[in-house]
């Protein structure tokens, strides 16, 4: 069973200008599985701040505030106007 979920990370994991697909992920497997898939599509991304900031968002979610800190930094650093990674980079950097 848990291989026909991991299959189905994969897949979803396919578009990450779709960030919808997180909530899915967490509904079927929860946040361990979520976490390989977003650190693997992060790996196969690396200029995209909107994959990078979801991955902050999980760690956040998981109590990693230095993890989180460092992804919403990581995503700023590629898209300086976005208000969201300013917002949150403000409010995890105090």
């Amino acid at each position: 069973r848990t291989e026909g979920r991991m299959e189905g990370f994969r897949s979803l994991s396919v578009d990450p200008e779709d960030s919808e697909w997180m909530s899915g992920i967490e509904l079927l497997g929860g946040h361990d599985q979520l976490l390989q898939v977003l650190e693997s599509a992060v790996a196969s991304n690396p200029a995209n701040d909107e994959l990078i900031g979801e991955l902050g968002d999980l760690y956040a979610k998981k109590g990693d505030v230095v993890r989180a800190l460092d992804m919403y930094r990581r995503a700023l650093s590629i898209d300086p106007e976005d208000d969201e990674w300013q917002q949150k980079v403000r409010a995890f950097g105090q």
